[in-house]
């Protein structure tokens, strides 16, 4: 589970680590915190896959890996990843009782259904789509990040609808 692209952290490393003999001054300070944040990171990543490891079981994905075109399994790949994503974000913006709590609760503020809410985040995932397909740039949320999302509200966007329809 990477929420930045490798790409990224090699830049940034390799940016740091320009600075690295100057841990003086604003340059060396901010490359200081860079290394000790790809460290972190790093850490982080480790411990998730160790512990991915042992609470799962081969085989208990989507769809596990095996006679697969690359394709499609890079396609059940993401499927898990969204999956992921949805359970962490679950416990950040949902309730105890309600993972899309936050959903419901921005539906009721402004008094429409909550698929329709989740359908206002997915235009706003569209938006940004359209200005880095304007500009070639994004400055807070890469435009994985931003498919990943646009998938994921979609899908809540049909769990909501099934859920206000009663199917």
């Amino acid at each position: 589970m990477t929420f930045l692209p490798d790409d990224y952290i090699a830049q940034a490393t390799a940016d740091a680590r320009k600075y690295q003999g100057q841990w003086t001054g604003t340059a060396g300070t901010l490359a200081a915190h860079v290394m000790r944040l790809i460290r972190e990171r790093e850490r982080i990543l480790l411990m998730l896959e160790e512990k991915q490891h042992e609470t799962r079981l081969s085989g208990d994905g989507l769809l596990a890996t095996g006679d697969v075109h690359p394709s499609s399994q890079a396609f059940y790949d993401l499927l898990n990843q969204i999956r992921d994503l949805h359970a962490s974000k679950s416990r950040d913006y949902g309730s105890e009782h309600d993972p899309l709590a936050n959903i419901r609760n921005g539906a009721e503020f402004v008094g429409i259904e909550p698929w329709r809410a989740a359908m206002v985040r997915l235009s706003d995932k569209v938006t940004r789509l359209a200005t880095f397909n304007r500009t070639g740039s994004l400055h807070y949320e890469g435009v994985e990040d931003t498919l990943l999302d646009l998938a994921s509200y979609s899908l809540l966007a049909l769990v909501l609808f099934r859920q206000d329809r009663g199917t």
